[in-house]
């Protein structure tokens, strides 16, 4: 066996069911981010051009922020979705739009990101938009000190995410066709403005310690970052 991933996925769709016990880090959908499963199997099927008529498996992620995440299973195919929270949401806020826009840009500058399939803005489908990607199975270590590893592994998961992080940062925007994203100038300008902007939208106040900030010279240039 060369793909041991795919040896299984191969022996699954010839029994008919998963031979995986579970997905790490996921749990059964809270009651209130329930999403259509009928709706949605649909799409997909429409999407991957799946004919099967199997069961739609759905579990929430149990960590991440911002956007409600879900672990997919329809199929042969393990699929990632993120959407927009339901309800009103502040303007640009929860952008899954640009997610999705930047993702697709970076893998094609060659940073390692998951494949990204499809932006639905059709918010009839499930209630919001999202957008679906291929799921990547892996290890998440959310204590950045890696309690319990060997100094070698450490070092090596360190250089990795330094290693990702500098192709990121060198991404040329205009070649993925980013130049239009974001705006030219000092980006810590433009988040406090923003703040200002959204604070005064849900209080009619200002932060009073914003103003001298926006008034100090900034010179910055325009680049990727995580």
């Amino acid at each position: 066996v060369n793909d041991p991933e795919t040896a299984v996925k191969e022996l699954e769709a010839l029994l008919g069911f998963t031979l995986r016990v579970g997905v790490p880090n996921t749990r059964p959908v809270k009651k209130t981010m329930e999403i259509p499963k009928d709706s949605l199997q649909k799409y997909l099927k429409d999407l991957l051009g799946i004919q099967t008529t199997g069961p739609l498996e759905l579990l929430q992620f149990d960590h991440g922020q911002s956007n409600p995440t879900y672990y997919i299973r329809l199929a042969n195919r393990d699929l990632v979705l993120r959407k927009k929270p339901p309800g009103t949401l502040l303007p640009s806020a929860h952008a899954i739009e640009r997610e999705f826009r930047i993702m697709k840009a970076l893998a094609n500058a060659g940073v390692p990101v998951p494949n990204v399939l499809d932006l639905c803005e059709d918010s009839s489908v499930i209630g919001t938009p999202f957008y679906v990607m291929e799921y990547c199975p892996g290890l998440i270590y959310k204590d950045p000190s890696l309690p319990g590893l060997e100094p070698s592994h450490r070092r090596a998961i360190y250089t990795a995410m330094n290693t990702v992080l500098c192709k990121i940062h060198s991404v040329d925007l205009q070649a993925v066709g980013l130049e239009d994203y974001g705006k030219q100038g000092s980006t810590t300008w433009c988040f406090i403005q923003k703040s200002q902007r959204c604070l005064l939208s849900l209080t009619g106040n200002f932060l009073p310690w914003a103003t001298p900030l926006l008034m100090w010279p900034t010179a910055a240039w325009l680049i990727t970052c995580h």
